[in-house]
């Protein structure tokens, strides 16, 4: 059997297009239904946390089940692909839905709020967990793989930075009611009328994403592994284990400082016209990095440039902790400063298909759904846990859309610039215990084509 050809630069291009349509939800709710769920619908800070975090624990259980069931898919369309096919339009409904506040009622409030999220969220799971999963089975080459999610974080801080620069102006221009020359502070319509445009977007990228990324990498037999199987392939699986601890604290981290910082640019900063540029800043100066580490990475290592990644969010967050907030200067600085240093992903996410290879050749099963599902939980209870614990430290003080107390605004300052310091510096432990290098990882990808070219000639 011949090598599988490499993919082209065109297909990796458009591969990292998911991860621009999948922060048209993700980054909308992560960055914006905190403040909406406290300040627009009208749901206690308190209550908000306990959805969120209720959410994820159920996110514990659907991820893994979830990455089972696409284990175990075998269509026309593939494995992964026929989920983003029809996933996507469900997922563009509910994220409409979760920015709807038809309820006036508390409890009403509470449990639209609490089942439009957990729906939202499992329905995102099945989307961006075939995504993910993509990119270990359209090829076993490490450098397209490398390529591959190079191309997905491309596509992650790309959309980011453009969210960030249109999604405020756009949810205040449609709060604008009528005889209104502008809106000063967002409302229901405003964030529903966002939501809808965000929807279509992400569904269109998705399509093009479905449609020019193909599988090529099939597991050896349609037998159904034992659960128990899929579960050692993790559990047992040094190098993921690793990953998912690295990951999950870093993500914990990074969420608790984007999915308050409006918070912290509302009441703290006082200064709701830098709201674009605070958010998009950081996301600009991230691509940089993408760019610039890129090769970095490469000639001294993924440990090395993870405890330097990490290292530098420190700094930048004590220093934006103690900032004078009239600085405006020093305010933009050190947020280009923390956007630098935002360069993890691409090394996190593109050591995912290297651990399904490890798992593959010592337990002789390829779960690149159940891995994936894994490692997703880091990046769905993540995002939930940051803002959940960082909403706790608002304390009972917080009042929506009025002047903070002097307490209060030194709470919002603690959770946004100094808790995720906490996370980063945990991030630097299992990042220093993963043992796959460079050199290891192509020396697992030879052996692999080798075993899969032996298993074809003898059919």
């Amino acid at each position: 059997m011949a090598e599988q050809a490499k993919l082209s630069k065109k297909v990796k291009m458009i591969y990292g297009l998911g991860d621009v349509a999948s922060n048209f939800c993700n980054y909308f709710t992560g960055a914006f239904l905190t403040i909406f769920y406290t300040d627009v619908v009208g749901i206690l800070p308190a209550v908000v946390s306990a959805i969120m975090f209720g959410a994820r624990i159920w996110d514990a259980i659907n991820d893994p089940m979830f990455g089972v069931i696409a284990e175990r898919t075998h269509t026309k369309w593939g494995r992964f692909r026929p989920y983003i096919l029809f996933g996507t339009p469900m997922m563009a409904t509910f994220l409409i839905l979760t920015f709807m506040a038809p309820f006036s009622g508390d409890n009403a409030k509470v449990i639209y709020a609490t089942m439009t999220y957990i729906i939202l969220g499992m329905i995102t799971t099945a989307v961006n967990l075939s995504y993910g999963s993509l990119s270990s089975v359209m090829t076993r080459d490490p450098e397209d793989r490398v390529e591959l999610n190079f191309w997905r974080m491309i596509g992650a801080n790309g959309g980011q930075m453009i969210l960030n620069a249109i999604v405020m102006p756009i949810v205040l221009f449609f709060s604008t009611e009528s005889g209104q020359a502008s809106a000063s502070q967002p409302n229901s319509r405003g964030y529903l009328f966002t939501a809808v445009i965000l929807a279509a977007g992400m569904t269109i990228l998705f399509m093009i994403v479905y449609k020019n990324c193909q599988e090529r990498i099939q597991p050896d037999s349609k037998d159904k592994i034992p659960f128990n199987v899929s579960l050692r392939s993790v559990f047992q699986n040094k190098p993921i284990l690793c990953l998912f601890a690295t990951l999950f604290c870093y993500i914990i981290g990074l969420n608790i400082h984007t999915g308050l910082l409006i918070y912290w640019i509302t009441y703290v900063v006082k200064r709701t016209d830098l709201a674009a540029l605070l958010m998009t800043l950081p996301s600009i100066c991230t691509l940089i990095a993408l760019f610039a580490t890129k090769n970095l990475t490469r000639k001294f290592g993924k440990k090395k440039m993870l405890l330097i990644c990490y290292s530098g969010l420190i700094v930048a967050q004590l220093l934006l902790w103690k900032v004078d907030t009239t600085n405006i200067a020093m305010l933009v600085v050190f947020s280009a400063l923390w956007g630098l240093f935002k360069f993890a992903s691409p090394i996190q996410m593109g050591s995912v298909p290297e651990c399904i290879d490890y798992a593959e050749e010592k337990f002789g099963i390829r779960c690149d759904g159940f891995a994936y599902a894994f490692v997703s939980l880091a990046t769905k209870i993540g995002p939930a846990i940051g803002p959940s614990l960082g909403l706790l430290f608002l304390g009972a003080g917080y009042v929506p859309n009025a002047e903070q107390t002097a307490e209060t605004i030194r709470n919002i300052n603690f959770a946004v610039n100094f808790l995720p310091i906490i996370f980063f510096a945990l991030a630097m432990v299992p990042a220093a215990m993963y043992p796959i290098t460079r050199e290891k990882a192509a020396e697992m990808s030879e052996r692999l084509q080798a075993k899969e070219k032996a298993a074809k000639e003898k059919e």
